[in-house]
């Protein structure tokens, strides 16, 4: 059965101020347990300083890149995000978290700010057994006009995920648990052997993941898989 849904990222609270390293590194669990967990994609051109409720928990997360799985605790949750260099600028989003849920926080390039902070919502994580399901992301602000496809366990003739693929668009589909193949290109410039960015990766039974499409340094996309 596919699931498709189109969702827009939503816009949290944006701070601007100038750049502090005051906060010492405070080590903290990494995943595990019933923890909540916090995943932070770096889609700028920045390096990116992330602070849980004002310490520091990724010290230098680097530019269109995804942080390892932070272990917070069940509440409100401050996640500060600090850009450095030519694009000093911070930003935050309170996230509520609850038990055995999985965040993810975006930090993206501003229109007219430095950053922005942005919730990708926990929808579709509950997954029925011997099943596995995708999430893409589109996260790639420089990007053209791009194409999705997939392979899935169950299917191995490629699949459209959505049309139009856009900046900030989000969707969910569903297979049986194993191995799934990913590959994005502009629209109209690309097809399934020609394209822009790829990724397989093997999907559990009763899990989920996402997918993230980035900006790449140097220009074009990249795939990247954003882990429990």
């Amino acid at each position: 059965m596919r699931h498709l849904t189109l969702i827009a990222l939503l816009l949290s609270s944006l701070a601007l101020s100038g750049c502090s390293d005051g906060n010492s590194v405070q080590p903290g669990p990494v995943g595990g347990g019933s923890s909540p967990t916090l995943h932070v994609v770096n889609g700028t051109a920045a390096t990116v300083e992330v602070r849980v409720d004002g310490a520091v928990r990724q010290a230098a997360l680097a530019p269109y890149s995804i942080s390892p799985s932070i272990s917070t605790t069940v509440g409100s949750r401050t996640v500060q995000l600090v850009a450095t260099g030519a694009f000093a600028g911070t930003a935050q989003v309170v996230v509520q978290t609850e038990s055995g849920a999985r965040e993810t926080v975006a930090a993206l390039p501003g229109s007219g700010l430095p950053l922005l902070a942005v919730t990708l919502p926990d929808t579709g994580y509950q997954v029925g057994a011997n099943r596995s399901k995708l999430r893409v992301v589109h996260l790639a602000a420089a990007s053209p006009p791009l194409t999705i496809w997939r392979t899935q366990p169950d299917f191995q003739t490629p699949i459209s995920i959505m049309t139009p693929y856009a900046y900030l668009a989000t969707a969910i589909v569903e297979s049986s648990a194993g191995e799934w193949n990913v590959r994005v290109w502009p629209t109209g410039n690309g097809s399934w052997t020609a394209a822009a960015g790829a990724i397989a990766l093997t999907i559990p039974a009763g899990q989920l993941r996402t997918v993230a499409t980035m900006d790449a340094p140097g220009g074009g996309v990249q795939l990247k898989v954003v882990e429990p």
